[in-house]
């Protein structure tokens, strides 16, 4: 989760304040939206030029299975 949250950080500049994560995630496939609130303006910045999938899907692994888990 910390590595997400690097990446996110150094994805919108160096400032987390404001940022949002946006995830749909299921088995063989991941969406991310990633938002920032600047005050007068809500930033949408583009996931596909970070590493954010492959972070992802190392949190969804983690997360143990079982028939209402995941």
């Amino acid at each position: 989760m910390n590595e997400i949250g690097r990446e996110l950080t150094e994805t919108v500049g160096g400032d987390p304040d404001g940022v949002f994560l946006y995830v749909e995630i299921g088995e063989g496939w991941v969406d991310t939206s990633i938002f920032k609130d600047e005050g007068n303006v809500v930033r949408w910045y583009d996931p596909r030029k970070t590493n954010l999938a492959d972070l992802l899907w190392e949190a969804w692994y983690l997360e143990p299975e079982g028939p209402n888990l995941r």
